[in-house]
């Protein structure tokens, strides 16, 4: 009677390697079969030689990758190691190597993927690109309530039914029969979230899976992905095309988070949206900004495949560095930054100078923590530079569009020399950001607006019309008791009323570059510019506008979150984050038309660079809009002269002098 021998941890062996830059070695594990659904499982590990894309000499080895998550971070199941007595010939009893300790979740999916006649070949967590397919496991069945057979039943027939429709619209059959599958589809939807569908569709949107970060590049960068929920299973084309209709109906009782969630699977593989033309490192990061992932680091670690290989154009950015497990959280957001910088990594195709730059410092005082008090305008010290994206943060603020969108003033404002910007090392301040520009004028007053109330305009009219009258009661409150310009100085013209009217209402929705599809604006361009005449040429009050125009109080809604408004000792109106302060400065940066509203710091060391100025130690609040200045030898009278402000505003930053900025 043979001994019986104790169970032995598993040994890993260092891989061998590749046999060059185009070959890499990895582990693939060969789920050996059983017709026991309960019995332990059992596997080979055997090193593979994997081709990268690039390499056509070695035969890749056919295998799925496993998508999953962990569950809860413990190890209680096991996973039996074995090998066999002649590997080469396949002869002779299989022996035990030992035991390796696995989560439940992973035993749960092993055990529900597992063939009973045949050997199945997986990689468990990572190389998704060469996989035959990626396999999807979002976790064991319902049992009861039936959700994952309901809804997986349901992606199935709505999926068809819309595969119907767009083969009538390919066929010139829209207006014969086209209408009648839509009606179809639609009904379709309404009876099964009018059910219990919408519990199951809760459900599903709500498993663990969809909020994991790494899913990203085991998706994006997959051949071909298959979904399993329990023992059914769907292709991936069939969940997306059934996420895309249903996000399209938008039901108002689902949650942002599950929404986000829709749209998310509904792009995640559609090539017309990420684009390789189209997409950087920024945008990716931006567009899976709300995956979660348990050690911060892998926010940028997450997304490196994409990076490199996937969406973007590796040929167009080249590496941006390794990952490095030993760094802290702050150095490899700080490192990544830099890289990018010293690259010149931009979103979408490169264009004006710097423009990358710019929108990388908009970013980095968008993103905030998602905890209160972190932030630097709470006073505690920040460990990560604020011209460094926080990617562990929320994206607080939309980035502004540029304020001096003028033909003349880019001619005006363009500069005899232009320097780089570059990231220095600094002894007592660590990594510095030094950048050229010039500094416009000082805060003197910020007033806020209660944004929430312009939310339901439809049912609530009078919060908002309350809302925008306390607004300008504080602004005229802020004219009486500052130094902002009242009276006639030298030949600069005063604003009138209707003058001050059009600046602010222009400059609240001053960010409506990113204002929702679905919006009223983003339906017809010449709404905007039917909708900014009027404001030009009106004589009403503000709150008379809000009457007029319910979109606009929409715009509010949507571009003031996080914002106030702002005004200078030298007379100007803009926007900026809500927590700007009194003294702080505009700026201008070098080869950039976006303002930026900055705060000095006093007592840190300055340096000088040829014949410039001395540098100004400062940190980064946020991007700003200004509204345009009254204008010298012009008259402000007639508020349609739209861009009256233009000659003041182009000889004032003329006068400045440049100086280094030293972003810390």
């Amino acid at each position: 009677m043979a001994s019986l021998v104790p169970p032995v941890r598993y040994v890993y062996f260092p891989l061998t390697g590749g046999s060059g830059s185009d070959v890499f070695s990895v582990r693939l594990l060969h789920l050996l079969p059983s017709t026991d659904p309960e019995s332990q499982l059992r596997c080979h590990l055997i090193e593979t030689a994997v081709p990268t894309g690039k390499c056509t000499d070695v035969p890749g080895a056919e295998y799925y990758a496993l998508s999953y998550t962990w569950g809860d971070p413990v190890f209680p199941e096991t996973l039996e190691v074995v090998v066999e007595g002649n590997m080469k010939g396949g002869q002779g009893p299989a022996r035990q190597a030992g035991l390796i300790q696995i989560t439940e979740n992973l035993q749960t999916a092993l055990l529900s993927l597992r063939n009973p006649d045949k050997t199945l070949v997986l990689w468990v967590d990572a190389i998704y690109s060469q996989a035959a397919s990626v396999i999807v496991w979002l976790g064991r069945d319902s049992h009861a309530h039936g959700h994952e057979v309901s809804c997986l039943s349901f992606f199935k027939e709505l999926a068809g039914l819309v595969a119907e429709y767009e083969t009538n619209r390919r066929d010139n059959l829209e207006w014969v029969t086209g209408w009648r599958k839509r009606l179809n589809i639609n009904k379709t939807v309404t009876d099964f979230m009018r059910g219990s569908g919408r519990d199951s569709l809760e459900w599903f949107l709500d498993q663990p899976w969809f909020r994991r970060r790494w899913i990203i590049q085991e998706v994006v960068l997959a051949k071909d992905v298959v979904v399993y929920c329990g023992s059914w299973s769907i292709p991936w084309t069939t969940l997306e095309t059934s996420m895309q209709e249903l996000f399209s109906h938008r039901m108002e009782s689902f949650t942002e988070k599950q929404l986000t969630n829709m749209q998310t699977v509904s792009r995640m593989r559609d090539r017309k949206v990420n684009n390789p033309k189209r997409l950087g490192p920024l945008d990716v990061l931006l567009r899976f900004a709300h995956f979660d992932c348990a050690d911060p680091r892998d926010r940028i670690y997450a997304l490196y495949g994409i990076f490199q290989q996937g969406v973007t154009e590796p040929s167009r950015w080249g590496p941006i560095g390794n990952i490095d497990y030993t760094l802290s959280t702050e150095d490899v957001f700080i490192n990544f930054t830099a890289s990018l910088i010293q690259k010149g990594y931009g979103n979408n195709e490169p264009y004006r100078y710097s423009s990358a730059l710019i929108y990388l410092l908009q970013l980095a005082a968008a993103f905030r923590p998602r905890h209160a008090g972190a932030h630097l305008s709470s006073g505690q010290r920040r460990t990560i530079p604020s011209w460094v994206v926080d990617w562990t943060g929320a994206l607080y603020l939309e980035p502004l569009r540029d304020s001096f969108y003028v033909p003349g003033i880019w001619d005006a404002l363009s500069w005899d020399t232009r320097e780089a910007a570059k990231v220095t090392q600094h002894e007592d301040k660590g990594k510095v950001l030094e950048i050229a520009g010039i500094t416009w004028d000082a805060i003197i007053a910020v007033i806020p607006i209660d944004a929430k109330a312009f939310n339901n305009v439809s049912d609530c009219a009078h919060l908002a019309k309350a809302a925008m009258t306390d607004f300008l009661h504080k602004f005229v409150r802020e004219l009486d008791s500052t130094s902002f310009p009242t009276t006639m100085k030298g030949n600069h013209y005063l604003y009138s009323s209707e003058h001050l009217v059009m600046v602010i209402a222009r400059s609240l929705v001053a960010a409506w570059l990113f204002v929702p599809a679905n919006s009223y604006f983003s339906q017809d361009p010449k709404f905007r510019v039917e909708f900014l005449n009027k404001l030009k040429y009106s004589t009403f009050n503000l709150p008379e506008i809000l009457h007029k125009w319910t979109a606009y109080v929409e715009l509010v809604a949507l571009t003031m979150r996080g914002r106030s408004l702002f005004m200078t000792n030298g007379g100007l109106i803009g926007i900026a984050a809500d927590d700007s302060h009194v003294g702080d400065e505009v700026c201008l940066f070098e080869g950039s038309y976006t303002p930026f509203i900055i705060r000095p710091q006093t007592g840190q060391p300055n340096t000088k660079s040829g014949d410039q100025a001395a540098g100004h130690a400062v940190l980064l609040i946020s991007d700003a809009y200004i509204g345009l200045a009254p204008a010298k030898g012009e008259s402000t009278d007639r508020p349609g002269s739209a861009f009256s402000g233009t000659k003041s505003l182009t000889s004032t930053w003329q006068s400045r002098q440049r100086v280094t900025f030293h972003i810390l």
